[in-house]
């Protein structure tokens, strides 16, 4: 007899069997267990739990500063499901894991084992489409047992950075301290038992920015320039102040003539030659004199976290054992490190608090069933230290077209934002053994209670697409900026999963498992009526410019979205068959099924901060200087005063515009009428083949295809009155700027072939993957957050607004035609020679190696152009992007060549003027991705401590110092077109994640550890 009775998401297993087995014979789910052994000692760059991830099959890790640190199988990024213990670990707004203040998930010593299932056929996972991924805690036992651990990393132990030494700019300080201690042992021997852990990290971070400023040439004209007309000479005061701000940021005074030489279109369309970094700017008189220099910023900030978990353990009887988990996390982090001035900076308190109880009871040996309660508060809000210092410096943030200079007050318009979260789930499932059948049956609730600060977003305005040209007239291209009823909104989603399930031993070696599972995810409810949308999609509503605002937007809504799915049904098969009656020789297993995502709650933001309470209004060409009459400023600010008083007292376009002639109708996003839950078909065959008892290899096909996908077009009501492409030459209606609106049309397909080899011995762990595959999409990550947001950022929006998939359909964010990880533990045996100096090594390490990931050219200039006209720039942070025309010539993978000779020119590319650049999204590639960690530890034992260990050692992150390339510059207005500015490195580290912080060198950690 061999009965397995696994339950969903659990932390315990209940099984009747014999030895483990070498390959898996249960079920056709794709499942990588990862042991104590191999979290302790394979090196994870800053101790995330997330990491495991990496170095299983399909995974393709984010090395490009988004959202969601790796993809599994060409799925979204946002698709991965986290639990610990069961109990749900992520993020209802984000699809993310949680994380603390340095946006690591720490717990790692409190982990026991973890394992990492995709097409998990088996109905109990659910939630989302991607890996799910659960941790089992530690527990206390009749022994007392514990350990603990320091590492550090100083400024001596990294390499500079590459960009560093190629500018001579002098390593960045940095500090890290990261620390675990745990202690576990019986309370009442055999009955109850107790374990308790404590981890942290305190790190003083490094950046390595790439900074354009003015030169000093292009400062003085544009000063001479403002000067000579009394409209403009008022600005200079405003102009002396932003001078200052690049003169005096730390490092400028390194700032050097390294920018390539821009090219000016005359109206005839002959090209001259103009300075360095002059982009098309008509230059300063002589293709000698350079409009901007670039210096290599340093700048340091802190950052530290800290937790405690507890846990205790009852056994009630043979039948019944239940545990008590418990744990807190406290941090303060350097959210956003500005290079210009300290004031800028981003930073977040963020307390977490959570906890679960869970319950076993089996029924003989046929049935158990386990219950869980859980729940859990965080809070993660980001600001500015000082929002009025910042705001004295510069009242909006500047951004320029193609980074032509460094953006002044730089996300200062993101700030404040975030949310308080209370969490709290049920989950409950059983399963029972009848002849033949293993049946199971399970509910899994969750519900989120959420305060969510993104009102505060965009109510610090944002001059937007800035070109040199229009800066030295003492112009701003776009200005954007939100007026918010409240700083705060409350908002509620919750999710209900439940499935039924037949594992059916049709014979000993033939298994097949049928599962149907239910998701109803819930339509995100505000409980003050604070959403706001269309009676039906954009372009449906009578766009008659007489009907009052009031009567177009339907406001006081409790629900976020007009329509969604109600239940998503998701059936599954899938088999495992062992045709030699053997779990040590070959095993073939394969399934099918549907897999649905939860739509992310980010949706709620967008439609609470809409018109009349939440107005965003976005401005044409204008003066920038607040002191100038009818500034960009300004106008906002009277646009939101006339639209408010016209709205509640039922005014149309027409009278609003008679109080205020230069009145600008406000943005607006909305919801199509109806929003369908993404879905996706998955399916995969498997050969796995055992060689001998600790070895086995397996060829994996998994294939998927993805519909319902969400797309937001912020291009419904652009328009161009010189004409371009399919936009009218006016706005479809009148009375709003800016329409966003998303809708699930998108779709998205995955082939891939994996190879897998494991060995598995007391002395030697070691896991190998290869991968071939094509991922293609329209849109990428689930359609809201970036994959990639360092050099070059998705594009998430279509580029027509009328036709997605024109330009759109094409190879998705992260794929790799070519990947492949390894990751190994050798414990080195005893040999020969003097145990003392002989025995107790351990060498580990990971090697990850991938082909390029794709990128898009793009026109920046005629983006920030499009943007006057109601082309994207929205909320979402979506913009839409205009692809610049490809003329051929170019090669469709840059290497790392491009660091010194660009791999992508003007000559190969040309402005949009008149139509949608004639190019598909993603269609070339960045240089490809090499590194390798490892880690050397020698333990000692202890003279009369018989089971203590004492451990000294080091871990080299990028052992051999391989500078890995972000994608060459993609925006052929930037000075930069086509040549790589920076380094990427692994999205988790030493030093945090998503801080900004320059982790791409070789890091050196020093490592100690006791245990007992």
């Amino acid at each position: 007899m061999n009965v397995h009775l696994q339950l969903s998401s659990a932390s315990q297993t209940v099984e009747v069997s014999g030895d483990p087995a070498v390959v898996q014979t249960q079920n056709a789910d794709l499942t990588s267990a990862f042991s104590t052994e191999q979290i302790a000692q394979v090196p994870n760059p800053g101790n995330d739990l997330s990491y495991v991830v990496q170095t299983s099959p399909g995974a393709v890790m984010n090395t490009q500063g988004g959202y969601g640190n790796e993809a599994t199988f060409g799925l979204p990024a946002t698709s991965n499901l986290f639990t610990v213990d069961g109990m749900n670990e992520n993020d209802p707004f984000l699809n993310l894991n949680n994380s603390g203040a340095t946006n690591l998930l720490l717990g790692q010593n409190d982990i026991e084992e973890a394992t990492v299932v995709n097409n998990g056929y088996s109905g109990q996972y659910g939630g989302l489409a991607g890996a799910n991924i659960n941790f089992v805690t530690k527990s206390g036992s009749n022994q007392w047992h514990g350990n603990a651990i320091y590492w550090w990393n100083g400024r001596a132990m990294n390499a500079n950075g590459y960009f560093n030494n190629q500018t001579r700019t002098p390593r960045a300080f940095d500090n890290a301290n990261q620390w675990a201690a745990s202690f576990g042992g019986p309370i009442r021997k055999n009955k109850t038992f107790f374990f308790v852990n404590t981890e942290g990290l305190r790190v003083l971070l490094p950046t390595s920015t790439k900074v354009n400023v003015p030169s000093p040439q292009f400062e003085a004209a544009t000063l001479a320039n403002l000067a000579a007309k009394p409209s403009t000479a008022v600005s200079i005061p405003f102009y002396d102040r932003l001078f200052s701000l690049w003169n005096n940021a730390a490092g400028a005074n390194r700032a050097q003539n390294a920018l390539f030489p821009g090219v000016y279109t005359d109206p005839n369309g002959v090209k001259h030659p103009t300075g360095n970094g002059c982009g098309t700017f008509p230059g300063l008189g002589s293709a000698a004199i350079p409009c901007a220099l670039q210096f290599q910023s340093t700048a340091g900030n802190q950052t530290n976290e800290w937790l405690l978990t507890t846990q205790v353990d009852q056994n009630f009887g043979n039948n019944d054992r239940a545990f008590i988990h418990f744990r807190t996390d406290h941090g303060s982090q350097a959210t956003y490190t500005d290079p210009i001035s300290p004031r800028f900076n981003g930073l977040s308190k963020q307390p977490q608090y959570e906890g679960q109880i869970q319950e076993t009871h089996t029924f003989g040996s046929t049935a158990v069933n386990q219950f869980i309660l859980s729940g859990s508060w965080y809070s993660a809000v980001f600001r500015t230290q000082s929002p009025s210092a910042a705001t004295q410096l510069i009242p909006f943030r500047l951004g320029f077209s193609g980074g032509a200079f460094f953006s002044l007050g730089n996300d200062l318009n993101l700030w404040p934002q975030g949310r308080n979260v209370t969490q709290y789930g049920i989950i409950d499932d059983f399963s029972k053994v009848k002849g033949n059948h293993a049946l199971k049956v399970g509910i899994n609730f969750h519900r989120n209670d959420v305060t969510d600060y993104s009102p505060g977003i965009g109510t610090v305005g944002y001059s937007q697409g800035e070109s040199l040209l229009n800066f030295y007239n003492g112009l701003g291209a776009s200005y954007a900026q939100n007026f918010s009823r409240r700083p705060t909104e409350p908002v509620a989603v919750y999710g209900l999963g439940f499935y039924g399930q037949d594992e059916w031993s049709v014979r000993p070696n033939l298994k097949i498992t049928l599962a149907l599972r239910g998701d109803h995810n819930s339509n995100p409810m505000c409980q003050t009526n604070c959403f706001a949308r269309l009676a039906t999609d954009f372009l449906s509503i009578p766009h008659n410019i007489n009907t009052p605002y009031n009567q177009v937007i339907r406001t006081g809504l409790r629900q976020a979205l007009n329509k969604y799915t109600g239940v998503s049904w998701q059936p599954r098969v899938g088999f495992a068959w062992s045709p030699f009656h053997s779990a040590t020789g070959l095993v073939i297993r394969g399934g099918f099924g549907l897999f649905t995502d939860m739509f992310p709650a980010t949706i709620a933001d967008y439609l609470l901060n809409n018109a009349p309470l939440n107005n965003q209004f976005i401005t044409g060409a204008s003066p920038l200087s607040p002191s100038a009459p009818n500034n960009q400023a300004y106008l906002a600010a009277q646009a939101n005063t006339y639209f408010l008083q016209g709205f509640y007292a039922g005014q149309t376009l027409a009278q609003i515009q008679q109080g205020n002639p230069n009145f600008v109708p406000p943005s607006f996003y909305n919801a199509a009428h109806r929003i369908i839950a993404p879905q996706y078909e998955e399916w995969s065959l498997q050969l796995e083949k055992a060689l001998g008892t600790k070895s086995s290899v397996a060829v994996n096909y998994v294939g998927n295809h993805g519909v319902h996908e969400a797309s937001q077009n912020p291009g419904l009501n652009a328009y161009y009155p010189a004409g371009f492409g399919d936009l009218p030459r006016t706005p479809r209606d009148a009375r709003f700027g800016t329409i966003t609106e998303v809708s699930t049309p998108a779709v998205s397909k995955y082939n891939g072939l994996s190879l897998t080899a494991k060995r598995q011995m007391s002395s030697v762990l070691v896991q190998a993957n290869y991968t071939w595959s094509h991922a293609l999409d329209e849109v990428s990550n689930a359609g809201f957050l970036p994959y990639t947001l360092l050099t070059n950022t998705s594009v998430l929006a279509p580029q027509d607004p009328y036709n997605l998939r024109r330009y759109n359909l094409g190879n998705a964010d992260y794929d790799t035609r070519h990947y492949a990880s390894l990751s190994y533990v050798w414990t080195v045996p005893h040999w020969r020679g003097p145990k003392y100096a002989l025995d107790g090594w351990v060498f580990s390490g990971t090697i990850f190696a991938r082909s390029g990931l794709p990128f898009t050219v793009v026109d920046g200039n005629q983006a920030g152009n499009l943007a006057a006209f109601n082309y994207g720039g929205n909320l979402s942070g979506a913009g839409a992007f205009v692809f610049a025309n490809y003329l051929g010539g170019a090669t469709s993978s840059c290497s790392s060549r491009a660091v010194k000779t660009p791999c992508l020119t003007a000559a190969m590319f040309s402005p949009t003027t008149t139509n949608f650049g004639t190019q598909r999204r993603n269609q070339f590639y960045g240089p490809k991705y090499f590194n390798t960690d490892f880690t050397v530890m020698k333990n000692f034992t202890i003279p009369h401590w018989e089971r203590a260990r004492l451990g000294v050692g080091a871990q080299f992150f990028n052992l051999f110092n391989h500078p890995n390339f972000d994608q060459p510059v993609g925006d052929i207005s930037n000075p930069d077109f086509g040549r790589i500015i920076r380094t990427v490195n692994t999205p988790t580290s030493i030093l945090g994640s998503f801080l900004g912080a320059d982790a791409s060198p070789r890091l050196i950690q020093l490592k100690g550890n006791l245990t007992f």
